[in-house]
């Protein structure tokens, strides 16, 4: 027995559906196929049209820990010159810092205050071992001003 919704209509899925096109969704940010035997295929057998592209390309599937970057940023461009095969999300990551730094002052190699939020060149910024960058004068006047508040959250409890 087929399923029926609640008027008691058959309900039509896949190609029998009238909304059927050919298996393409852009319903998220990014555009689907519906290709269910893939192994990066999802619960609902969709893989995203970017990894098939890049596989396509590639002549392979894609390792497991690979991402696929959009060059121009655009998650519906999948055409195979504005694709990036990534070995991992860190270097997926890498490709995004960089893009930024580049947009924001012409350099790819700049890092970003996390303190004022300007650019800068390496040698003009410090790395914690966190992995945040900062500009030593903006850390020590946060510092400065974490320790005022410190001394002033106590002196309102001594007083108390």
């Amino acid at each position: 027995m087929s399923a029926v919704d609640r008027m008691g209509r058959p309900i039509r899925r896949g190609p029998e559906s009238p909304q059927w096109r050919g298996g393409r969704c852009t319903s998220s940010a990014y555009v689907t196929l519906l290709v269910p035997d893939h192994p990066r295929a999802g619960k609902q057998g969709r893989v995203c049209e970017h990894v098939l592209v890049a596989e396509r390309a590639l002549g392979k599937y894609l390792p497991s820990t690979a991402e696929v970057h959009h060059v121009d940023e655009n998650k519906q461009n999948n055409d195979p010159h504005n694709l990036v095969i990534c070995q991992d999300h860190a270097y997926h990551g890498l490709l995004h810092r960089r893009m930024r730094a580049f947009k924001a002052c012409g350099n790819p190699n700049a890092r970003c205050c996390v303190r004022c939020g300007s650019y800068r060149d390496q040698e003009d910024i410090r790395v914690s071992r966190g992995g945040q960058s900062y500009h030593r004068s903006c850390q020590a006047k946060h510092e400065r001003e974490r320790k005022a508040a410190i001394r002033a959250a106590r002196r309102t409890r001594g007083s108390v």
